[in-house]
């Protein structure tokens, strides 16, 4: 699988765990790669492969750098789809079924009670537990690395991307956690392309330049 971008020609080829670094010193040029995978634009983002595989499908765009929740609502929405699609069996069906009796029970009993006409649903969904008990990811540590990745994870338990691309990494992180986060990315299998203004010029990453001429050196 080949990731490429319209006006580069450099080709990122999946590896499984490789980072690399984007740098692009003309502004125009930034702001017309930016807005192209912000919309994931198929006319500028380009993914060579054998099977036809929907961008949205590959690539995650994390501009965000402080949107570090893997409890936010599409994360959990995903996260319960997928514990429907794996755990949701036979056995699972009939303890709910017995608890969703005991529950109608009591909500029977309140309806007789109360002073005014009430209404409830009558069927209890995997998803209903789920969401009743505030099943979600714990979060461990609040250091931006170790958010990041728990991020990065819980996004990979529901989706099979193959390339995450950020924005400005090394503004938050050191050398020593961008090892680490590349020893994670191959546990993954997933690359990491970062896009900048600036370079860093690290020996052990890959970094391609484009230049304010569109001059491209890697």
């Amino acid at each position: 699988m080949i990731l490429k971008f319209r006006g580069i020609n450099y080709s990122f080829e999946y590896c499984g765990g490789d980072i690399s670094f984007l740098v692009i010193e003309s502004r125009e040029f930034y702001w017309k790669l930016l807005n192209s995978l912000n919309e994931l634009n198929e006319d500028n983002i380009f993914l060579i492969d054998d099977k036809k595989i929907d961008l949205k499908n590959a690539i995650l765009f994390f501009d965000r750098l402080f949107d570090l929740d893997p409890n936010s609502k599409k994360i959990l929405s995903l996260t319960y789809q997928d514990i429907n699609k794996m755990y949701l069996n036979d056995s699972i069906k009939v303890k709910i079924s017995v608890a969703n009796e005991i529950l109608l029970g009591i909500l029977d009993k309140l309806a007789l009670d109360v002073d005014f006409k009430a209404r409830y649903e009558s069927d209890l969904t995997l998803n209903d537990v789920l969401n009743l008990y505030k099943f979600r990811y714990e979060i461990e540590s609040k250091s931006f690395i170790e958010m990041f990745l728990q991020y990065i994870k819980s996004l990979m338990v529901v989706m099979k991307y193959k390339y995450v691309v950020t924005l400005n990494l090394l503004d938050f992180i050191d050398k020593n956690n961008l090892d680490l986060l590349s020893n994670e990315l191959k546990i993954l299998g997933l690359d990491l392309i970062d896009i900048s203004r600036h370079s860093y010029k690290l020996e052990k990453y890959k970094e391609i330049l484009i230049d304010n001429d569109l001059c491209e050196i890697s």
